[in-house]
C-alpha cells in the first residue's frame, strides 16, 4: 500500500481540512482529494462522508486511522533502523557530551570503546547541551551523555542513568571551616557562592536538592565555566559546589579543600540518551563498559 496515501489520510484526519492537509504536505487540494478516493477504492470502504462544504469520518475511517498511524510509525522506525545500519556499515560512532562529561568521563571510556568496537571510528563531540541534543535529533551523533537535570523529550528517545557523580563543597585551603572538615548548611549562610548563575541547570538542581539554602538564594558570583569556578575558589573569592571528579587532583595536591555537608550528600546522575530505534546491543555494551570505569 502506498505510504503517501496513508500519510495523506492520517494528516486529513488530524487537520479535518483538505486545505490544511494540502498545505502541510506541500501538495494541491485536488491531489489530496484524489489520494483519498484512491485509498477508498483500494480498501473497498468509504473513509469519509462528504457533504457540500464539509466532511466527517465514517466508522470505517475512524477505525482505519489507527491502522494508518501504526503503519506510518512502523515505516518511520524501519527507516531509522536502516539509517543506523548505514552508520554501522560506515564504521563510525559519534558520541556527544557536555564539556564536563567530555573532559572527565569520556576519556576513560574511549579506550574501552575502541577495544569493544575495533572496526569502528569512535569519536566524541563536546558542546553545550542544546547543541548536542540538536545533533542527536539530526542523527549526526548516535549517543549522548548529559547530567540528569537536562530535559530530553522521550517521544523518540530513551535515557539510562549510567554513572553517579558525587558533588562536593570546595573552598580555599586556609578557610576556617577546613579545620573541622565538615559543616552544616547554616555554616555557609554568610559565604559568597560562586556558580554559573542562578539560572544555570546545575544551580537550580542543587538549590532544590539542598532545600533552598540561604547562601544560594542570594545573587551568586557568576563565572561562566566550571574550570574558572574552581580557580576563583582557590583564590579566595568564595565557595562552590562542583563534581568531585572536576577537582580530584586539586584536592589531592592541596590546591583546594573540600567540606563534608552534615545531613547532605549531593550527587547527580549522568545519563545516556539514544534513539528508541538505535541498536540495543551497542547501548548494552556502553552500559557494561561504564561500570568498569576507574575514575
Amino acid at each position: 500500500m502506498n505510504i503517501d496515501k496513508l500519510q495523506t489520510f492520517k494528516t486529513l484526519c488530524e487537520t479535518m481540512s483538505f486545505t490544511k492537509t494540502a498545505e502541510e504536505l506541500y501538495t494541491s487540494q485536488p491531489n489530496v482529494t484524489k489520494q483519498i478516493k484512491s485509498l477508498e477504492e483500494k480498501l473497498g470502504y468509504p473513509l469519509i462522508h462528504r457533504t457540500h462544504k464539509n466532511f466527517t469520518l465514517t466508522e470505517y475511517g475512524r477505525l482505519f486511522y489507527q491502522t494508518a498511524v501504526a503503519i506510518i510509525e512502523a515505516y518511520q522506525s524501519g527507516l531509522g533502523q536502516l539509517r543506523e545500519l548505514a552508520d554501522t556499515t560506515s564504521r563510525s560512532m559519534v558520541i556527544g557530551a557536555t564539556p564536563f562529561i567530555g573532559s572527565k568521563i569520556l576519556p576513560s571510556l574511549l579506550p574501552l570503546l575502541n577495544e569493544a568496537f575495533p572496526d569502528y571510528q569512535v569519536s566524541i563531540k563536546v558542546d553545550r547541551s542544546k547543541v548536542i541534543l540538536a545533533d542527536l535529533e539530526a542523527r549526526k551523533i548516535q549517543l549522548a551523555f548529559f547530567s540528569e537535570y537536562i530535559p530530553v523529550d522521550l517521544t523518540d528517545f530513551k535515557e539510562k542513568n549510567l554513572y553517579e557523580d558525587r558533588l562536593v563543597v570546595i573552598c580555599q585551603t586556609d578557610h576556617p571551616l577546613t579545620k573541622v572538615g565538615h559543616c552544616t548548611i547554616a555554616d555557609l549562610n554568610e559565604e559568597r557562592y560562586i556558580s554559573k548563575g542562578n539560572k544555570s541547570s546545575l544551580h537550580k538542581f542543587l538549590f532544590s536538592q539542598l532545600q533552598e539554602p540561604a547562601f544560594m538564594n542570594r545573587q551568586p558570583f557568576v563565572v561562566d565555566n566550571q574550570y574558572s569556578i574552581k580557580e576563583a575558589v582557590a583564590h579566595g573569592l568564595g565557595i562552590s559546589i562542583v563534581s568531585e571528579l572536576l577537582v580530584k587532583k586539586d584536592l589531592e595536591s592541596g590546591y583546594l579543600a573540600k567540606l563534608e555537608l552534615n545531613g547532605f550528600s549531593p550527587k547527580r546522575n549522568i545519563k545516556l540518551v539514544y534513539r528508541k530505534d538505535y541498536d540495543p546491543s551497542v547501548v548494552h555494551c556502553v552500559e557494561t563498559l561504564m561500570k568498569k570505569l576507574d575514575i
